[in-house]
């Protein structure tokens, strides 16, 4: 593995900490005939480069959507999501039944009276 020393010392000169070993990377290299390059292009202009080896899509990201209860169903776990449904419906349920009051009161009432 081959280091790079003088990125390091500009660093160090400029007063800032150089951090040595952050990574390391791996790649293969490999030659193959023209023939086989034609057969198996990859990746021209916005093609899908993705066939040799053929990679999975990775699993467990969030995909962006801008329907709210997409994003919802994404952000929020079941269990969570059960309550917050709970406490969603009780809510509803009470304002109804405060607005709703003052109407069915008044159908009783008039109906004892008249």
């Amino acid at each position: 593995m081959q280091k790079y020393t003088c990125a390091l010392k500009n660093v160090e000169k400029q007063g800032y900490i150089a951090q040595k070993d952050v990574g390391k990377i791996t790649i293969t290299m490999e030659l193959v005939p023209v023939s086989q390059v034609k057969m198996a292009e990859v990746g021209k202009g916005r093609e899908d480069p993705n066939h040799s080896p053929w990679c999975p899509p990775p699993v467990g990201r969030m995909k962006f959507s801008l329907n709210p209860c997409t994003m919802f169903l994404q952000l929020v776990g079941p269990k969570a999501r059960k309550k917050v449904c709970l406490i969603f419906c009780v809510l509803v349920t009470l304002i109804m039944i405060i607005v709703l009051f003052p109407v069915i009161f008044g159908q009783i009432i008039a109906r004892i009276l008249f």
